[in-house]
C-alpha cells in the first residue's frame, strides 16, 4: 500500500489474496490495512498538508503533474484493463473502451484547471452537457476503511477520480470525519 508517498507492508504484516472472479484463483496479494496503517496514512496526509508543498507549487506545474498522470494511463490502459478484469470480473472491452478513456479525459480536464480556479460557473463538456460545473478550492480527501483488515483500493472510475482529482487542481486538502 502507498502511505507517505512509499509503498509499505502493512503494519501487522498481514496480506489479502486477490482472487480472479472467474476462476477463483489468485493472482497477486496485497497488503491486509489495519487500523494501525489509517493512521499512519492520517498522520502522513496530515504531514503533506502542513508542509504545503503542493500548495506552494506553480498551478501549471501542478497541471502538468495531473497531464502525466492521464498519459500513464493511456499508456499503460491495456494493463490497467486486465487488472481491473481480474479484480472484479468487468470484460475488459468494457474497461477499455469506457473506465480507462474516461478516467484519461477526467485527468486531462482537471489539469486545465490549475489556471482556472476561481469564482465562477461555467459549462462541463467532459462531464456532460447538462452539468455545470464551479470552480473552487477543494480539500484532499484520505480515505481509509478497515473492514475485516483491509484498506481496499478503489480502481480509477472510483473514489480516485471524484474525490483526490476535483482537488488536485487546487491547493489544499481535504480531511473526512469518520462516519
Amino acid at each position: 500500500m502507498l502511505i507517505g508517498g512509499e509503498w509499505v507492508e502493512s503494519a501487522d504484516g498481514q496480506t489479502i489474496d486477490v482472487e480472479d472472479p472467474a476462476t477463483t484463483q489468485v493472482f497477486t496479494r496485497v497488503p491486509g490495512g489495519s487500523a494501525e496503517d489509517i493512521d499512519r496514512a492520517v498522520k502522513a496526509a496530515r504531514r503533506a498538508f502542513e508542509s504545503r508543498s503542493w500548495a506552494r507549487m506553480r498551478p501549471l506545474d501542478r497541471g502538468k503533474i495531473i497531464e502525466n498522470i492521464a498519459r500513464k494511463i493511456e499508456e499503460n490502459g491495456h494493463e490497467l484493463a486486465l487488472l481491473e478484469s481480474y479484480d472484479n470480473g468487468k470484460t475488459v472491452h468494457h474497461a477499455l473502451s469506457v473506465d480507462v478513456p474516461a478516467a484519461v479525459d477526467i485527468f486531462r480536464y482537471m489539469a486545465g484547471w490549475t489556471s482556472k480556479i476561481g469564482g465562477r460557473s461555467t459549462r462541463s463538456p467532459a462531464m456532460g452537457s447538462n452539468i455545470t460545473a464551479i470552480p473552487f478550492a477543494s480539500r484532499l480527501a484520505l480515505s481509509g476503511r478497515s473492514s475485516p483488515g483491509t484498506i481496499r483500493w478503489q480502481w480509477l472510475h472510483g473514489r480516485l477520480r471524484r474525490r483526490w482529482l476535483p482537488a488536485a487542481p487546487s491547493f489544499s486538502s481535504r480531511r473526512n470525519s469518520p462516519r
